[in-house]
């Protein structure tokens, strides 16, 4: 099941437990804010400008955002796809990033990672943070079980 491509909304998008929704409109156009919750079949986030910020859970299939896309912040709750998308994630410009509950991530894309803030919280199975990491505002890192190493190269 899709959305279709005139789907239009200017405020706040939430989509809860949409198992069928398979993809979203290749261009969603300007909005506040999208929350997307149990929403196992979606792989993409299409280009889209987004004023407050994207919030997902329980997307494990996500596998790629979408480089045209602007985002003030993004919140990730829960495992996805692929790490291409959190390399995307976390190279996608002056953004907030909070990641929290990923049990497939273990560590930290190794390219260059440029965000105004990030956090990682109860991601018990990242083990190193060894990227080059260029943050504007902060880092935080909460109940990371498994952390043994962070990078000297942080700015």
């Amino acid at each position: 099941t899709d959305l279709p491509d005139n789907f239009a909304v200017r405020g706040f998008l939430k989509l809860e437990n949409c198992a069928a929704l398979a993809s979203l409109p290749s261009k969603l156009g300007v909005m506040r804010s999208i929350s997307m919750g149990d929403c196992p079949a979606i792989k993409e986030i299409p280009d889209v400008r987004i004023g407050i910020g994207l919030s997902l859970s329980g997307v494990p299939k996500l596998q790629s955002l979408s480089k045209d896309a602007r985002l003030q912040g993004i919140s990730l709750v829960g495992e996805v796809g692929s790490t291409d998308f959190l390399d995307a994630l976390f190279n996608h410009g002056s953004i907030m990033v909070r990641i929290m509950s990923c049990p497939t991530l273990t560590c930290l894309p190794p390219s260059t990672i440029k965000c105004r803030s990030i956090k990682l919280s109860k991601c018990e199975n990242i083990e190193s943070i060894c990227s080059r990491i260029e943050v504007e505002k902060s880092i935080e890192l909460d109940n990371l079980q498994a952390l043994h190493a962070i990078s000297s190269d942080i700015k």
